[in-house]
Parts: C-alpha cells; sequence; structure tokens
C-alpha cells in the first residue's frame, strides 16, 4: 500500500477521469478512477481514499447522492466537487454536505491544486 494520499476520482466522463488521473499523480499523490458512483461504492476502495474528487451530474446515482450516502455512514472523507453545472442549489447542497471544494469544469487546476495541497501538505 502507497503511503502517498489516495484521491478517487468518480467522474462518467472517461476524459476528464483521465486527465484528473494523470494531474493528480504528476502532484505526487496516488489516483484511481471509477466511472459512476456505483462503481465507487462497489469498489471496496472506500477505507483506503483520502478525498474523492466528484462530478455531480452522472447517470445513475448522482455525487450529492453518493455525498449523502457516504454521510450516513461515515463523514471522513473530503469531498471536492467538480461539475459543468456550476448552479447555487447544487453548491448549497454540497458545502451542506461538508464539501470541502467546488470547481466548475473546465477545472481550474490551479484551484484544484491548492485545495489538494491544503488537505495533504
Amino acid at each position: 500500500m502507497s503511503s502517498k494520499p489516495l484521491v478517487a476520482i468518480v467522474d462518467d466522463d472517461t476524459a476528464v477521469r483521465e486527465a484528473l488521473v494523470d494531474f493528480v499523480r504528476s502532484c505526487g499523490y496516488s489516483a484511481e478512477s471509477f466511472a459512476s458512483a456505483e462503481e465507487y461504492l462497489l469498489s471496496g476502495k472506500h477505507a483506503e481514499v483520502n478525498c474523492i474528487l466528484l462530478d455531480i451530474m452522472m447517470p445513475g446515482k448522482s455525487g450529492l447522492e453518493l455525498q449523502a450516502e457516504l454521510n450516513r455512514t461515515s463523514r471522513d472523507k473530503p469531498i471536492i466537487f467538480i461539475s459543468s453545472f456550476d448552479d447555487d442549489r447544487s453548491r448549497s447542497i454540497a458545502e451542506d454536505g461538508g464539501a470541502v471544494g467546488f470547481l466548475g469544469k473546465p477545472i481550474d487546476i490551479d484551484a484544484l491544486l491548492q485545495y489538494l495541497e491544503a488537505l495533504f501538505d
């Protein structure tokens, strides 16, 4: 098991997932990607994960629904939301649920790096 913090990337867009995995790893962290909330939940990786980069709008369970489900069981993983739909309602729900960040798409990688450094460095 790596001593680097593990960032889970949950997004249905393959290109976004691959780009974020590459970026997170280039910053010195570990990264694993998941195409859906359901895939993340079934992976059994939650105990190993240190932070989740989570899309809001996905087929099946949304990012906000995943956040609510994780909050029911444990609130120990910081979540940074990423979304093409940066609306006040979604942002408010995410923040009320304990999100540490909310980034619109295209993702401001400098802002993402600041969030990750604040969490891990």
